[in-house]
């Protein structure tokens, strides 16, 4: 196996806490996850969009996405794998039943 195999399965494997829901342009929602070393990510169209490490990273993630986007804390929601964070997204654009 490839180190490059190896860090995918790896990804494919990890877990990650939802901190911030976020309502971006055109009612797209995007989450801020954090894995359990602490690094943040902006999770967005199903993927890890960026990622920040460091004191502060969900904050400085907050700040990076701007006005373009209004984001609210959560209570720590989680683990979630890659596709439990896409179920999520999901569920939250779904149209209410009538």
């Amino acid at each position: 196996m490839t180190a490059a195999g190896t860090a995918r399965e790896q990804m494919t494997d990890a877990e990650y806490t939802i901190r911030y829901r976020c309502a971006g342009d055109h009612g797209a929602v995007v989450l801020i996850v954090v894995d359990r070393p602490g690094t943040a990510y902006l999770f967005s169209s199903g993927q890890l969009q960026w990622r920040v490490e460091g004191a502060d990273a969900c904050a400085r993630l907050v700040r990076l996405l701007g006005r373009n986007s209004t984001c609210l804390a959560v209570a720590e929601d989680g683990p979630y794998t890659i596709e439990g964070l896409r179920q999520v997204v999901e569920e939250s654009v779904a149209p209410c039943p009538a």
